[in-house]
């Protein structure tokens, strides 16, 4: 999973989040204040960007029911594998070309980064 997209925003978030906590950010905006100002203006706007673009996802995935197509989906793959003990390659195929259904982010998943995205706004304004 370290190439999905959404853990990798994540980790890049709550770096960023645990920079804003520490003394470093507060020294820079100290001491470089009009560099910095217009850094975190930009930083603020390319948050929100990341924000609007899950809130589609999320908007976009509401109600679908990925995880239980997807269990069903797997519930059916193992019933026919006992009924088709012959058709075992073909079944595990057919599981492989639906794995993407277990990548798909769930909406608590984009909701966390969502809610990191509020915090790390929030800071970066109070700069």
């Amino acid at each position: 999973m370290e190439d999905d997209p959404i853990v990798k925003l994540k980790s890049a978030l709550t770096k960023l989040d645990t920079l804003l906590d520490g003394p470093v950010v507060a020294q820079a905006v100290e001491k470089l204040g009009s560099i910095i100002k217009p850094i975190v203006k930009i930083l603020v706007q390319l948050l929100e960007l990341i924000r609007e673009a899950l809130q589609e996802i999320i908007d976009g995935l509401d109600g679908l029911g990925i995880e239980e197509i997807s269990e069903t989906v797997n519930e059916l793959l193992g019933a026919a594998a006992g009924l088709l003990p012959g058709q075992a390659d073909k079944l595990e195929e057919i599981k492989n070309a639906l794995g993407f259904l277990e990548e798909v982010p769930s909406a608590q998943d984009l909701q966390d980064v969502l809610d990191l995205i509020t915090s790390i706004t929030t800071k970066l304004e109070a700069l």
